[in-house]
């Protein structure tokens, strides 16, 4: 996999669902949409901040990091320039339109040149359209979204690498 920079910021704005994430620019798919970042936090620090509920914004790397995006309150400021933090899931019956796919910190690049965790287009998306991804199943919600359904989820997953893959083998550099 090639380490890419996010090509386009981002911008953060407030519409009927709270904070939401749209991407300035078309995307096609496979291309980068933005790089989840934050402090790499170690079982240490996460029991050190588990009291602010931080872990709802927190993006497992593996079984003993997380990247975290949170101040010292466990709260992502609106200014902040870990914009990605703000990706909703979809609701309803829609499917995201991104996916992490490869769930490795380091693999891309934010705009600040800050290491992170890829999300990729599983779609085309258009200038100004939400950007949406799956929590996973094991995420704690109170409304309705497809991403809750395990199987479903994981079939959807093994299709969004089937199809992506192929297209960031490509583009990696030789």
């Amino acid at each position: 996999m090639e380490v890419r920079r996010q090509y386009s910021p981002s911008h953060v704005a407030r519409r009927s669902r709270g904070v939401v994430v749209a991407h300035g620019s078309q995307l096609q798919l496979g291309d980068l949409a933005g790089c989840y970042t934050g402090t790499l936090l170690g079982l240490k620090e996460r029991e050190a901040k588990r009291v602010t509920g931080f872990e709802a914004y927190v993006f497992p790397v593996n079984a003993t990091h997380v990247v975290d995006p949170t101040d010292d309150r466990g709260q992502v400021p609106t200014d902040t320039e870990h914009e990605m933090a703000f990706v909703n899931e979809p609701t309803g019956e829609a499917m995201p339109n991104l996916t992490p796919m490869e769930y490795r910190f380091g693999l891309c690049r934010d705009r600040h040149g800050r290491p992170g965790v890829p999300y990729y287009a599983v779609r085309q998306v258009l200038p100004g359209e939400e950007l949406t991804v799956c929590y996973g199943p094991g995420f704690m919600r109170t409304y309705k979204t497809v991403c809750s359904e395990s199987a479903l989820v994981g079939r959807w997953t093994e299709l969004q690498e089937r199809l992506l893959r192929p297209l960031l083998i490509l583009r990696t550099p030789n």
